[in-house]
């Protein structure tokens, strides 16, 4: 079989070694061919000067051996005329051989021996399909002038390495003539200031490296359009490892949406950004590498979308709604629409950035979903929507009041046509007109009572029987007054006093109490509203509370918030004057003390009668107290032992009226009752001494004559 192919391969072996033997021997000398080295592609020039080519037409041929020792010769320059003068010139590119040392010849036809012109060495050489590249991009590499045949691994590295693991291999299968084309893969590299290297070595050892910069890149944005306010993702690579990462809109020099942190791959993590206020179009967005300023990637992100959001979205008629807007263009006039209508007269003016607020107070409206539209004056098509859910809403024409005052009730946002029926707290509620009907735009209107009940807050409900319902606070107020008012002048027992009442329980029982005990009673009309009246009662003095009740509600202050008191007067009595028994007589028994009536506005006034043995009246013998007249008669059992002058009774009279103020004693008065020798004067005893020593002194004188008769 190998013999077999040998003289196949004959007639081209003879041809091949006739032109290198002709090479090899050639006498000619003093030609050139320039340069002498580089890789496949080279453009070389040539010339026979000064041996001159004969013939008519001449062939250049580049000739050597290949890894296997196999002659090669390729013809690099196709059949030309020889010039005049025989002399040869010209030039052409290396073509694609393996890696070695080749012979350039120039052959005429007239001549069987070329004319060699010098050598070349065809070194390894690679051309990348780009120079700079972002990650993910597919790089091809384009080598020549490596060993025929060979394995060649492919290297990505920071620096020209030749081991390791190769980005590619190329077989031996692709690289028949030391020429191969392969790609690969960009994998996500950190960005550094210097290129990073692609290296190409065969297993003869035959390299290359050649420079390839790495560009940062905009991954992805989660959506490339959108409104003002959107959040969107971005993913990005390239950028330096473990460095400072920024994003921005529009501009890199106005602040950064944000600022995050690139992976040891130079990797940023996928970042939300919320898209800036801008006008409607095309924007860019940058992410910027902070360790390199100037090292950058960008997207372009369009505002296709206007927009407007509601504060409140939700609310009764009256209600003012700030309407912000983004997305429209760079100043422009923006109208308003409610449901299709124009506002007439509601304009805004967009600021460079295409936004606006703008303040709208909801009209009269039913209930339920509206629209509100923003739209450029100038550009139809340039507008934004958003909801506004107008809810039911009731006012009334007093927050406070009483039982039986008029109300007026005004309702908004209610269904059209509907019925309306109103309930204080949960209790039916009569209005006029009887029949309450809510009006195309909403409204209805109408007069209710109030009710009697509890003082305090109730709820007022509307509804309209389709599911929309209102409520509004009514503070029922209960007052209640007395009269007079005697907490700057006290009052009295028996004083007329007046209790007077409203916002009370319709036709109920009213009951008046004074320091807890009933003192009156009496019974509310028709509007909640009484006046009782009654005398005030026999009451200590001082401030005594009065309340009043309807059975529900009871009442212990006034209107203004002062409690309800009666205050009982506290001043005594005056000392009432003694009359008998005077001071210093002797009194017969039984003895009849009286004294003069005390007069007080807390009538009837009640005295204390006092006997002592002293002034002091600190041993009392007698001691009646509830007098209710004035005199007092001692009975038998209570007959005063005999005293002298010298040591007489006492007497005096305590007033007390009838709030139970004590008054001051009356001046005491003195009495003595019986005989005493000891109230016997001097003179007497003197007289009846003097007549008892005559009397003595006789009847011995008479004695003694008697017996000297004898």
């Amino acid at each position: 079989m190998k013999i077999r192919t040998v003289f196949k391969l004959f007639p081209a072996l003879i041809i091949a070694a006739s032109l290198a033997i002709g090479v090899f021997i050639s006498p000619v000398s003093a030609v050139s061919s320039a340069p002498t080295t580089g890789p496949v592609g080279t453009l070389v020039s040539f010339s026979t000067s000064p041996t001159q080519v004969t013939g008519t037409n001449y062939t250049v041929h580049f000739i050597g051996l290949d890894a296997g020792n196999n002659t090669i010769n390729i013809t690099v320059v196709a059949s030309t005329a020889i010039p005049a003068g025989g002399i040869v010139t010209g030039s052409f590119q290396v073509p694609v051989v393996p890696k070695g040392n080749y012979q350039i010849a120039v052959l005429g036809d007239g001549n069987p021996t070329p004319v060699n012109v010098g050598t070349f060495a065809v070194t390894p050489f690679i051309t990348l399909s780009t120079i700079s590249a972002t990650a993910g991009t597919a790089v091809t590499v384009n080598g020549t002038g490596f060993g025929a045949n060979l394995a060649v691994n492919i290297y990505f590295a920071t620096t020209a390495i030749t081991t390791g693991t190769p980005v590619v291999q190329v077989t031996t299968a692709q690289n028949a003539n030391g020429a191969f084309s392969v790609p690969f893969t960009l994998a996500q590299t950190p960005y550094l200031p210097v290129p990073h290297v692609v290296t190409a070595i065969d297993t003869a050892l035959n390299t290359y490296n050649t420079q390839l910069a790495i560009l940062p890149r905009i991954i992805s944005l989660s959506s490339e359009a959108g409104a003002v306010g959107d959040t969107i993702t971005v993913n990005a690579d390239g950028f330096t490892a473990l460095g400072s990462v920024s994003i921005f809109f529009d501009s890199l020099t106005s602040t950064p949406l944000v600022t995050v942190a690139a992976n040891s791959s130079g990797v940023i993590p996928a970042t939300a950004i919320v898209i800036p206020p801008a006008v409607r179009g095309p924007h860019t967005v940058y992410v910027r590498d902070n360790t390199y300023t100037t090292v950058f990637a960008y997207k372009t992100f369009t505002i296709n979308q206007s927009k407007i959001i509601l504060s409140p979205a939700s609310g009764p008629v009256g209600t003012n709604v700030t309407v912000n807007g983004t997305g429209f263009g760079d100043s422009v006039v923006v109208g308003f629409e409610f449901d299709g209508t124009a506002l007439t007269g509601t304009t805004v003016t967009t600021d460079t950035k295409g936004s606006f607020s703008k303040t709208l107070t909801i009209a009269n409206s039913p209930s339920g979903v509206h629209v509100i539209t923003a739209k450029v004056t100038t550009d139809a098509a340039m507008f934004a929507s958003a909801n506004f859910t107008v809810s039911a809403k009731i006012t009334i024409s007093a927050a406070t009041g009483s039982t039986g005052d008029q109300v007026t009730i005004n309702g908004t946002g209610f269904y059209p046509n509907g019925q309306i029926t109103l309930a204080y707290d949960s209790i039916a509620l009569p209005t006029a007109p009887a029949t309450l009907t809510v009006l195309a735009n909403g409204t209805f209107s109408g007069v209710f009572t109030v009710p009697g009940a509890v003082e305090g807050a109730h709820t007022i409900i509307a509804a309209d029987g389709l599911g929309n319902l209102a409520t509004a606070v009514f503070t029922s107020s209960i007052t209640a007054a007395i009269s007079p008012d005697t907490s700057a002048t006290p009052g009295f027992v028996g004083q007329d006093i007046t209790v007077t009442g409203s916002g009370f329980k319709p036709g109920a029982a009213i009951t008046v109490k004074l320091e807890g005990n009933q003192v009156a009673t009496g019974t509310s009309n028709t509007a909640g509203a009484f006046t009782v009246a009654f005398k005030a009662p026999v009451i200590v003095k001082g401030a005594h509370p009065v309340t009043v009740s309807d059975g529900q509600t009871t009442k212990d202050k006034d209107q203004d918030g002062k409690p309800l008191t009666f205050t009982m007067e506290g001043t005594a009595p005056a000392g009432p004057t003694l009359t008998e028994p005077a001071s210093g007589i002797k009194a017969k028994q039984p003895i009849t003390f009286t004294w003069g009536a005390v007069t007080d506005q807390s009538n009837p006034v009640t005295y204390k009668l006092e006997v002592a043995t002293d002034a002091n009246f600190t041993t009392l013998i007698v001691s009646k107290d509830g007098l209710t007249t004035t005199s007092y008669t001692m009975t038998d059992a209570e007959k005063l032992p005999t005293v002298s002058k010298k040591a007489p009774y006492y007497w005096r009279v305590i007033a007390t009226d009838a709030a139970g103020n004590v008054g001051a004693p009356s001046t005491a008065n003195s009495f003595v009752v019986g005989f005493s020798w000891a109230d016997v004067p001097v003179w007497a005893w003197v007289t009846i001494g003097f007549f008892a020593v005559i009397i003595i002194g006789g009847g011995v004188y008479l004695l003694l004559r008697r017996r000297s008769s004898f």
